[in-house]
């Protein structure tokens, strides 16, 4: 997540959405992934506002409309693909078939489908359309959270705090709706994006571990 850390490059806040199977996010359980994060219970208002005043970029979430979702869902697609290739976890030849069967699973309403949130990540002095974020309510079990699918800053405007002022915005959307907790999912390989989760107060809750035979 680059703002945090990219999947398929390196660097904070690119991509979240970092995980090979895609599990119900109630179970806190991605795959065979490495590193399950989540963020303190309850959602703490005033650490948050701290954080989001320390880090100097305010943004606001505007809903993608249909036809923005479509070029985001394509894209976004291709690079769950690249991450999971990258991962060891699937082929190339088959990651972007599986990545599609991933996004049929999830959203079998597309962009309408319930609980899912998929929004533009907007400069709130300039306007500018700095990156996306996708995330999810989460009502299956007794506590209600929040999880981040995927959150991407665009290149030019990485490292200035977009990322991390992002999640932010969703944790206060979050906590509004009554969510007690957000959760996200990170590969090992992108240590950048991790040391921005702890940062912003994310714990590991999970720890998986692959060796090649």
């Amino acid at each position: 997540m680059d703002g945090l850390g990219p999947r398929t490059e390196t660097g904070p806040l690119v991509g979240v959405r970092e995980c090979a199977q895609r599990a119900a996010p109630h179970h806190l359980t991605r795959g065979p992934a490495v590193y399950q994060v989540v963020g303190p219970e309850p959602l703490a208002a005033e650490r948050s506002l701290n954080m989001e005043k320390s880090m100097g970029a305010g943004v606001r979430l505007v809903p993608m409309t249909e036809s923005e979702f479509s070029a985001y869902e394509q894209a976004e697609a291709q690079e769950y693909a690249g991450e999971n290739v990258r991962a060891g976890y699937w082929a190339e030849a088959e990651a972007i078939d599986r990545a599609w069967k991933s996004h049929r699973l999830l959203l079998p309403q597309g962009a309408s489908t319930a609980g899912h949130h998929f929004c533009h990540v907007v400069d709130e002095k300039s306007g500018e359309h700095v990156g996306s974020i996708w995330w999810f309510e989460d009502r299956e079990g007794s506590v209600p959270r929040a999880f981040v699918y995927h959150i991407l800053v665009e290149p030019r405007w990485r490292r200035k705090g977009y990322g991390s002022a992002a999640l932010m915005a969703v944790e206060a959307q979050a906590r509004a709706l009554g969510m007690v907790a957000v959760g996200l999912h990170v590969f090992a390989h992108n240590p950048e994006a991790i040391r921005v989760y702890e940062r912003l107060g994310f714990r590991t809750t999970s720890l998986n571990m692959l060796k090649p035979l």
